[in-house]
Formats: C-alpha cells, structure tokens, sequence
C-alpha cells in the first residue's frame, strides 16, 4: 500500500543522499545553527551515527554534521550564455553591436 505501519518509519523520510548531493538545511532548531536554515551545501560524507555531513556553499572552510529530516535535496542551474551561433542567427541582436535607427 506504500503506507508505514504507525511507529515505523516511512521510505520517505528515510531520505539517502549520496555523497556530492547539493542540500539546503531546514528546519534546524538549535541557537547556534538556525542561522543556516535555507543554506545551501554539498554532502562530503555519507551517514555516520544519524547525520550527514555537508560541507557549505557560501563558507567552505564551514561543514555541519546534519540529520537527514534537515535537508532537502535541491537542483542547482546555472544559466547557460547562448552559442556564438545562436547569437550570430539571431534577429533580435545586430550582429555589429549597433541597432538600426528607424526610417523617417
């Protein structure tokens, strides 16, 4: 049925990620690291007595042994620039830089 027995825990919140996974911490509750809720790190280790630990984005000398009910597994995108092709077929962009002054 997909339904956990009460007591026992779903397949859902049992969530792996693999190491090189990118997560963002949620839901911490302790003082000292609330101030991550919505941060974005990398997995380095994969789970050791309960936790995971993950490395921070934004400060990498920074990893936090996290338990896995505080991350969510996230995809990153960066943009892509269009090709030199792409730009060149274009007829929205003058292949010279200039735009064209309307007639009179």
């Amino acid at each position: 049925h997909g339904y956990a027995k009460r007591g026992q825990p779903s397949a859902l919140s049992n969530s792996e990620f693999s190491v090189g996974t990118t997560v963002m911490l949620k839901g911490l509750q302790a003082e000292a690291y609330k101030c991550h809720n919505g941060t974005v790190g990398i997995v380095e280790e994969g789970i050791r007595e309960g936790r995971y630990t993950v490395r921070l984005t934004s400060q990498e000398s920074t990893a936090l042994r996290v338990r896995p009910l505080n991350l969510r597994a996230i995809t990153v995108t960066t943009p892509q620039r269009p090709s030199k092709k792409a730009e060149a077929a274009s007829p929205s962009k003058p292949h010279h830089g200039y735009a064209k002054r309307a007639q009179p």
